[in-house]
């Protein structure tokens, strides 16, 4: 696995090894930041069941301004981040998800929220509760779900509206914004 575009293209990225690790593919990655690309620059990017942090760090190589990598094991994506030598505007918490949110609520909200839990979790009502509950998508943000083709998600989950899906063989990726009405 290999860090894309930016000032990192290029680098190798150490990939945890395992029978429940599946990382993103660097097609579905590359697509992904296609679509992304309008938002990254300056944006806050948070990492959700992080892995090797190869989607945090592709933000972060694409112009980001800071990622947040969150998993219960951040050993790799901590190797990761110096490898590339983008750790200066990361910042990495061990948690478990999705309750482990909790322990980002007091940070600044988030442009652009990744996520990409293992295929077997389908509660991705209560992950988006949880985003919801403690205020981590900024104004505007948009929240990205990695998820088994297979599994058809809701066109709204509490305030977060589908924006766009792509499949990509046995991946898709969702897209979804906040649907609540402005406050005036």
């Amino acid at each position: 696995m290999r860090v894309i575009a930016g000032e990192a293209r290029g680098a190798r990225l150490t990939v945890p090894k395992g029978p429940n690790i599946r990382p993103t593919l660097d097609r579905v990655r590359e697509s992904l930041f296609n679509i992304l690309n309008p938002r990254i620059a300056e944006a806050g990017f948070l990492d959700l069941y992080a892995g090797s942090g190869a989607n945090g760090i592709e933000a972060l190589s694409r112009g980001a301004s800071r990622a947040v990598f969150v998993d219960t094991d951040i050993r790799f994506v901590k190797q990761n981040l110096q490898k590339t030598r983008l750790d200066a505007r990361a910042h990495c918490v061990q948690a478990k998800l999705p309750g482990g949110l909790a322990k980002l609520e007091n940070r600044s909200p988030f442009d652009i929220i990744f996520a990409d839990p293992p295929f077997k979790l389908v509660e991705f009502d209560h992950l988006l509760d949880l985003i919801d509950q403690h205020h981590l998508l900024a104004a505007g943000g948009i929240i990205v779900l990695e998820h088994a083709s297979r599994l058809t998600l809701e066109e709204r989950i509490g305030r977060f509206q589908r924006d766009r899906f792509r499949a990509y063989g046995e991946t898709q990726l969702s897209f979804y914004l906040d649907a609540s009405p402005p406050i005036c």
